[in-house]
């Protein structure tokens, strides 16, 4: 299998996980946007906003799902380094309501998980990063 054969693959299982994400979310009556914040929030534990956004899912999006959640109590901010910077975690009633989204996902046979993609794309990142330095060093 080439290297464009091997994009393809990962493509179309990218392609895959996305498609049953949206399908649970929707099982939740909640959107994908909300599902990637529930698993980034399981993920991080204690987060800024700016980390959520940088693998999971938009500014935006993330900035109006976290107003929501701390409107329901399912989060809390507590301050960071400094005043500017805010830490966001789930409260008890957060934690219970991302357990009962997330762990049957977490545990069904043959579904993709959150973690699978946190392991594609930095698998990807660091082929991609390789292949790139060692064509620029070709290149000099």
């Amino acid at each position: 299998m080439n290297y464009r054969q091997q994009m393809d693959k990962i493509a179309v299982y990218f392609g895959t996980i996305t498609k049953i994400y949206h399908e649970c979310a929707k099982l939740h009556g909640m959107s994908y946007n909300t599902l990637m914040v529930l698993g980034a929030l399981r993920h991080y534990q204690t987060c800024t906003q700016k980390q959520i956004v940088e693998q999971w899912a938009t500014k935006q999006s993330v900035n109006t799902i976290v107003k929501k959640f701390h409107s329901e109590q399912k989060i809390e901010f507590s301050h960071g380094r400094n005043n500017k910077e805010k830490l966001v975690a789930f409260t008890d009633k957060g934690k219970a309501f991302s357990d009962s989204v997330l762990e049957p996902m977490l545990m069904g046979k043959e579904v993709y998980h959150m973690y699978d993609y946190d392991f594609f794309y930095g698998n990807i990142i660091q082929n991609v990063d390789e292949r790139l330095k060692a064509w620029q060093a070709k290149q000099k």
